[in-house]
């Protein structure tokens, strides 16, 4: 079955010198050239190629979005031609959806054999990149551990959480008027606060208020 290939590059020497490596191989026809990211993406949505390959060239600064942006319009390979050697961008191109990156110091047969092998459903990277992706993507999923602020949060009740925003959002409001608004005496207002500021490490009203205003929008 043909490998069907969509060219994603501007580079006009680089076009012609892909299309006719592509052209000796049977298995793998060229289907379209994009120039643009507009263009890359009408003809992924147009085309629905088997595998996208980009100059690098094509991804410099913000442009690497290009990758999952391809990904939304069709669910195709990305293969990434690179002139640099440099680790962050070959690991970035990957993390981002791509499924494998060349160098362009690469034989032409090697190209052919990546885009085989992707197609294939194979991941086309070195053995120390791998090890590199594998561990952003380990510490990516490892979940941060929490600030002392969001262990206080968590330790209020649902009810003292209900407190706490009635405060901040009546800041200028007397604790009579705020406890008529909950539906409960000053005096059982007056005495979760104080278990709210024991909690959270406060002594007053105040001290609550820019205590919330600090952390309470981060949780």
């Amino acid at each position: 079955m043909t490998i069907r290939v969509l060219l994603v590059d501007d580079f006009q020497i680089l076009i012609w010198g892909i299309q006719k490596l592509i052209e000796s191989d049977q298995n793998i026809e060229l289907v379209g050239v994009a120039n643009t990211h507009e263009q890359a993406l009408l003809a992924v949505a147009s085309q629905k190629p088997d595998l996208v390959l980009i100059n690098a060239a094509m991804l410099e600064n913000e442009s690497i979005e290009l990758i999952p942006e391809i990904l939304k319009y069709a669910p195709t390979n990305i293969l990434v031609i690179s002139g640099t050697l440099e680790d962050e961008l070959h690991d970035l191109v990957v993390i981002k959806g791509a499924r494998g990156i060349l160098n362009k110091n690469d034989t032409a047969q090697t190209l052919l054999k990546a885009i085989d092998r992707i197609h294939a459903g194979e991941i086309w990277v070195n053995r120390n990149a791998t090890s590199r992706i594998l561990l952003e993507i380990a510490k990516a999923s490892t979940p941060k551990p929490k600030t002392e602020e969001q262990v206080k949060l968590e330790s209020l009740t649902k009810k003292e959480h209900k407190i706490i925003q009635s405060i901040v959002v009546s800041s200028d409001k007397s604790y009579k008027v705020i406890a008529s608004e909950l539906n409960i005496s000053e005096h059982t207002l007056r005495n979760h606060l104080a278990a709210i500021y024991g909690k959270v490490g406060v002594k007053s009203r105040m001290e609550l208020y820019v205590f919330c205003l600090d952390h309470l929008k981060n949780t």
